[in-house]
């Protein structure tokens, strides 16, 4: 800082000899470097904006799915055990997915078991083929990602294991 007043008192002469050129020159420096301020804060608001529409463009499309899933269950209402791994904190699909069976007329169970497999989704059990068809048909028509396991035995339970973009 000490150099800088330095080179002011040296350069004095030179500034009061032409004011006009000095006050020109900071005043541009000065309104240089706040337009460049605002734009680059403009920038920033651009791009919080966007995330919040992204936001809201995957509330509304889990909204529209959920809505499409109640649609179809409530066609051929049966039961489903909705099984979450144990986990730091709860899968918020849990309660969704509760309400849209309970609306759409199904019997609910709900497990928080520790999976075997740690990468283990958030599961929907059925117990027949008649409500595993009704799932299936429901899940596919929402546009729902997941993978389907049948156990070995002949009960017909069959289980979707929601990959974690789905809702």
């Amino acid at each position: 800082m000490g150099k800088l007043i330095d080179h002011i008192k040296s350069e004095w002469h030179v500034m009061k000899g032409a004011p006009g050129s000095f006050v020109l020159l900071l005043l541009f420096g000065l309104a240089a470097g706040f337009g460049g301020g605002l734009a680059w804060r403009g920038q920033e608001v651009a791009n919080i904006e966007s995330l919040v529409r992204v936001k809201e463009a995957e509330r509304e499309f889990s909204e529209r799915q959920l809505t499409e899933i109640k649609t179809k269950l409530s066609e051929n209402p049966s039961s489903v055990d909705i099984i979450g791994g144990k986990t730091a904190k709860p899968d918020p699909r849990v309660d969704q997915l509760k309400s849209v069976f309970t609306d759409s007329g199904w019997s609910v169970g709900t497990k928080s078991i520790a999976p075997p497999n740690p990468a283990q989704n958030l599961t929907l059990r059925t117990p027949d083929d008649k409500a595993a068809h009704t799932l299936e048909k429901a899940l596919n028509e929402a546009g729902v990602h997941y993978d389907t396991v049948k156990p070995n035995d002949a009960s017909g339970v069959q289980e979707f294991q929601l990959k974690p973009s789905t809702f």
